[in-house]
């Protein structure tokens, strides 16, 4: 699952290959999907730390070798990756007032990237607090980390964003879903690109692949084993 502008790109994937995929655009729609699905992979911070300016899977790459995520995805990738609010700094009401608190707390400004998605991240922290039941079926996740396992753990040569890109990760889907070419012009088809752009299908899609890969195969995590934050979420990104 990952964020849109119209609300959640979520993709569906089973035993016997894709099944659907839908813009979730209310909290109603997004409890739905996430109760009846086995296990979800999504593309947004869980778990948020309190005090420290970065998570331990924000900085970490391998459980291996614990370098830097920006490290494995490659120089050109590393504006990507950036770490997520404290928790207190999620129910600011503005850029400046989240940002103020972040440095109070960590001696860090929040960045802009992290502040745009902060009601994402707000709308599913308070979904994981309600209904616990989800801790164990909700999983963050990241795509290009995800795309880096299916290029052979070699980073991607191009932006997503960019038509190589788009084209770079397809492949790369393609050498695990033959059909995915077509499955992602079905999904092009029903929406918009005002509510879903090519690289939010491309990242919902390659996140729904391996969450439906993980519960047959090891479950990998940065860090392993994961942290907790106070509330009792996990705070790790994970792979399989």
């Amino acid at each position: 699952m990952d964020g849109c502008r119209g609300g959640w790109l979520a993709v569906m994937w089973s035993d016997r290959g894709f099944l659907d995929a839908r813009i979730l655009r209310d909290r109603s729609s997004l409890i739905a999907i996430l109760t009846d699905s086995a296990r979800t992979f999504i593309d947004i911070p869980i778990g948020l730390p309190d005090s420290e300016a970065s998570r331990d899977c924000d900085r970490e790459a391998t459980p291996q070798e614990y370098r830097q995520l920006r490290k494995i995805l490659g120089r050109s990738f590393s504006s990507s990756v950036f770490n997520p609010p404290i928790r207190s700094a999620i129910c600011a009401s503005s850029y400046s007032e989240a940002s103020a608190i972040n440095a109070a707390k960590t001696g860090k400004k929040l960045s802009i990237q992290a502040w745009n998605i902060v009601p994402k991240i707000r709308e599913i922290d308070e979904l994981l607090l309600k209904v616990p039941t989800l801790h164990d079926r909700c999983f963050e996740s990241y795509p290009e980390l995800l795309f880096y396992h299916l290029n052979s753990q070699h980073p991607l040569n191009f932006k997503k964003k960019t038509r190589e890109g788009k084209q770079e990760r397809l492949e790369l889907l393609q050498s695990q879903i033959p059909e995915i070419q077509v499955h992602f012009a079905a999904i092009r088809d029903r929406h918009l690109k005002k509510d879903a752009s090519d690289d939010d299908i491309l990242d919902a899609m390659v996140l729904a692949y391996f969450a439906h890969r993980s519960l047959t195969a090891s479950l990998h995590s940065i860090p392993n084993p994961p942290n907790y934050d106070q509330k009792g979420l996990r705070m790790a990104i994970h792979w399989c």
